[in-house]
C-alpha cells in the first residue's frame, strides 16, 4: 500500500507542476515527450519492412538455386535428346548392315557365328529394325567394346536382350546372344 501512495503522491506533483507552466516550456516538453515516440515507432516500422525484405531476398535466392539446378538438367537432358534424335536420323543402311560394320570396327566380325533380323515396328515417327547376334569365343574385352561401339556409335542401337555365358574349354572366352534393335526415324 505504501508503493501505491508513494507513486499516486508522485503522479500528483507531477501534474501539479505541469500546471504551473508557461504555455512555451509546456509545448517544449510536448516536443521532448513525442519526439522520441514518433522516431521509435518509425525505426520499429523500418526493422520489420527491412526483416521482411531480407526474408523475401533469401527466399528469392533459394528459389533462383533451385531453378539452376533445374535449368542445368534441363540442358543435359536436352542434349543427350538432341544426340538421339540426331543419331536416330541416320537411315542410311538395313540393322544386319549396321551391325556387321560395328563388328567390323572393333574385329570381331569373324566371331559372328549368326546375324539374323528379327523384323521391324513403327510407333510415334520411328522405325525400329531388330536383329539377333550370336557370337563365340569372343573375350570379355571385345565383349565391351563391342556393347560400348553400339552405343555410342554413329547410328542409334538400343540393346534389347543380351546374354552371355563362359566356354567351358576357355573361361576366359565367352559365347553372347544379343538382341539389338536400330532405331531410325521414319519416312515421311
Amino acid at each position: 500500500m505504501r508503493m501505491y501512495a508513494d507513486i499516486k503522491a508522485l503522479m500528483e506533483d507531477g501534474l501539479r507542476r505541469l500546471k504551473g507552466l508557461r504555455r512555451e516550456e509546456a509545448i517544449e516538453l510536448a516536443i521532448w515527450a513525442v519526439v522520441p515516440v514518433i522516431t521509435l515507432s518509425l525505426l520499429i516500422g523500418v526493422y520489420s519492412q527491412y526483416s521482411r525484405t531480407k526474408r523475401l531476398v533469401g527466399t528469392k535466392k533459394a528459389d533462383m538455386e533451385r531453378f539452376a539446378v533445374l535449368r542445368s538438367g534441363y540442358v543435359l537432358e536436352k542434349a543427350r535428346i538432341d544426340e538421339l534424335s540426331r543419331k536416330a536420323s541416320v537411315a542410311d543402311a538395313s540393322v544386319v548392315s549396321v551391325v556387321e560394320s560395328l563388328a567390323q570396327g572393333i574385329g570381331v566380325r569373324g566371331r559372328i557365328v549368326s546375324l539374323k533380323p528379327l523384323g521391324e515396328s513403327a510407333a510415334a515417327g520411328y522405325v525400329q529394325r531388330e536383329a539377333e547376334v550370336r557370337m563365340e569365343r569372343v573375350d570379355l574385352n571385345q565383349l565391351v567394346n563391342f556393347l560400348f561401339q553400339a552405343e555410342n556409335g554413329r547410328h542409334l542401337i538400343a540393346v534389347m536382350e543380351f546374354s552371355m555365358k563362359s566356354r567351358f574349354e576357355d573361361p576366359d572366352l565367352f559365347d553372347a546372344t544379343l538382341r539389338l534393335a536400330h532405331i531410325t526415324k521414319a519416312p515421311s
